[in-house]
């Protein structure tokens, strides 16, 4: 009967906002820095997930059953970018 033990490893301490990487065991952040969420809370329930509809006009929850749309709107919100500011001039000679 053979017993073998591992060598002990070091765990890391982490801080605030981070986790430790199973792997390597270094301390890495929970989500990117500086990146806001694409989700927001609805009035009725500020725990539940919702993405706001493009354009404005209120909140779509997402409750789990509908996780694909609440992505894609996520995305196409994000996708949007800044609005245009079109140039145009009118001119007329007699």
């Amino acid at each position: 009967m053979f017993l073998l033990f591992g060598a002990p490893v070091a765990q890391a301490t982490c801080t605030s906002g981070e986790e430790e990487d199973v792997y390597t065991t270094t301390c890495t952040p929970f989500l990117v820095p500086n990146s806001p969420s694409p989700f927001s809370g609805i009035p009725g329930n500020p725990d539940m997930p919702a993405v706001d509809l493009p354009g404005g006009g209120g909140a779509i929850p997402c409750t789990g059953h509908n996780a694909g749309e609440c992505i894609g709107l996520a995305e196409e919100d994000e996708a949007e970018g800044p609005q245009p500011i079109p140039r145009s001039t009118i001119s007329a000679s007699p």
